[in-house]
């Protein structure tokens, strides 16, 4: 192993570092309950990004930060009406 390597990785095309391991499993975690719940896109770009990992971190950390935002987003934009405090008066 090299000295101007990142300490992710090691020599070799087989080998892949720990926090890569662990960002595989991380994303089939999510994947997993995700298809639990019922969201198959969602759960099948994890396990697209999960597939992707070992080849291509950047690439799988991009897919995970699209979702994250797309959660933010989706936040922010369901934010319920104000309640007008018990004014309305019902007519009957």
């Amino acid at each position: 192993m090299s000295s101007d390597s990142p300490p992710d990785f090691t020599e070799g095309a087989s080998n892949v570092g720990a926090l890569t391991r662990l960002n595989v499993f991380s994303l089939l975690a999510q994947a997993g309950y995700n298809l639990k719940e019922g969201n198959t896109e969602r759960a099948m770009l994890l396990f697209g990004a999960a597939a992707l990992a070992p080849h291509s971190s950047k690439l799988s950390y991009a897919i995970q930060g699209g979702l994250a935002a797309k959660d933010v987003l989706e936040k922010f934009t369901d934010v319920p009406e104000p309640s007008t405090g018990g004014t309305d008066i019902p007519i009957e």
